[in-house]
């Protein structure tokens, strides 16, 4: 579906890769730019159509004198043809020409964007003819339209999100749909550091055992209300939640919470429910062997 607001804000990522911005910083704003389309598109950008709702309408159909005229008065239509060869590894069949022109003629796709998008299809084992042409009809209704553009979008795609699904533990698929949303609500909206992103997603593995954004989105929620921005700010927080936790367990004052006016901010995410019998008889055994280390 086209989006108008979403195409006008990537007229400027020219100025943007101009700039002398670091890397993350201009893929943050690529996001920033893109994330509008995200939240409203039902389909994925890198996923095949569903068979209830394709969002791939029919390209322009071209006779072989159409396709050979073409070549005739635009010398980038050959180059385009070798190119899709060069990358494919294969002659081209009139449904393929048929295709690969509409890009070109119809979606206004040049010729080194369409270089760019089947190379990323190729490299992934993506080689068939409806996958390429959704992923086609995908940029180009997001204004994707320049090499730049495609790369920095290919990399966050790439990067942030697969560093995010291999923390929780995901593997052989892209994101859907409602991942992306989750991930740029992290990404963007609470502008959190991948690296503390991926902890919240270990936390939530280790805790429920389960790769639940949703959970993960809870924690993170907590964080960001604390203004808390580093893994090193976290440690502190789990640090002085639980040097709390036992102070109150020694003086026996401990009933399953902290006490009143002594909530921390690392006790906003806590989900689980300690053993504090088994954390003594813990301590005891810890006691019983230094004793019989000093006894030897």
């Amino acid at each position: 579906m086209q989006n108008p607001d979403l195409r006008s804000t990537f007229l400027f990522q020219k100025a943007i890769l101009e700039s002398p911005i670091s890397s993350d910083e201009k893929v943050r704003i690529l996001l920033e730019a893109i994330t509008g389309w995200l939240n409203d598109s039902s389909e994925s950008v890198f996923a095949p159509p569903k068979k209830t709702h394709s969002t791939v309408r029919d390209l322009p159909t071209y006779s072989p004198k159409d396709v050979e005229k073409h070549e005739l008065n635009d010398k980038e239509v050959g180059s385009l043809f070798y190119m899709v060869k060069q990358l494919t590894g294969n002659d081209l069949t009139q449904s393929d020409t048929n295709m690969y022109l509409g890009f070109y003629e119809d979606l206004g796709l040049s010729i080194d964007v369409i270089g760019v998008l089947l190379h990323y299809c190729v490299s992934r084992g993506k080689r068939a003819r409806n996958y390429i042409k959704t992923v086609a009809f995908s940029w180009a209704d997001m204004g994707i339209d320049t090499v730049e553009a495609a790369e920095l979008y290919i990399s966050l795609f790439n990067n942030e999100y697969r560093q995010i699904h291999r923390a929780l533990g995901i593997s052989g698929r892209d994101p859907i749909d409602a991942e992306i949303n989750y991930m740029n609500r992290w990404l963007m909206e609470m502008d959190m550091p991948i690296d503390v992103i991926k902890l919240a997603c270990e936390k939530t593995i280790m805790q429920i055992a389960n790769a639940n954004f949703k959970y993960v989105d809870k924690i993170l929620e907590s964080w960001h209300s604390e203004k808390i921005t580093s893994v090193e700010e976290i440690k502190a927080l789990e640090e002085s939640y639980y040097d709390e936790l036992k102070e109150q367990h020694k003086k026996g004052h401990f009933n399953g919470k902290l006490k009143k006016g002594k909530v921390t901010k690392f006790q906003n995410f806590k989900g689980h429910e300690w053993n504090y019998e088994e954390l003594e008889a813990k301590e005891r055994e810890l006691q019983n062997r230094k004793l019989g280390m000093v006894s030897k």
